[in-house]
């Protein structure tokens, strides 16, 4: 899972779907991981976007995007454990970006 922050959100919510299980140390990756890409691209924003608050704006709309549709997809298959840990980050980074 290399370079996470430069795949396209699909093939990321397909690999931590089918790579990361539902035990303590798959869903313990699944934390790390997903806190990692969003960070990863929190920071990249922050340096191309610091002089243009607007498309600082819709990156921060689209990491929200991004987190809201994994966490809808992972309680339609009914992955409660992921979405506890989806509940958690979400807030990590809204505190992140509002920090931004």
């Amino acid at each position: 899972m290399n370079g996470t922050e430069h795949q396209t959100f699909k093939l990321f919510l397909d690999s931590v779907d089918q790579d990361l299980g539902r035990d303590p140390e798959s869903l313990y990756l699944f934390e790390w991981v997903v806190e990692d890409r969003y960070n990863k691209i929190i920071e990249t924003s922050y340096e191309y976007f610091i002089e243009r608050p607007d498309l600082m704006a819709l990156q921060k709309e689209e990491i929200e995007w991004e987190l809201n549709s994994m966490l809808n997809y992972f309680e339609l298959i009914e992955e409660f454990e992921k979405c506890s840990k989806l509940l958690k980050i979400k807030k990590e980074i809204e505190y992140i970006i509002k920090e931004y």
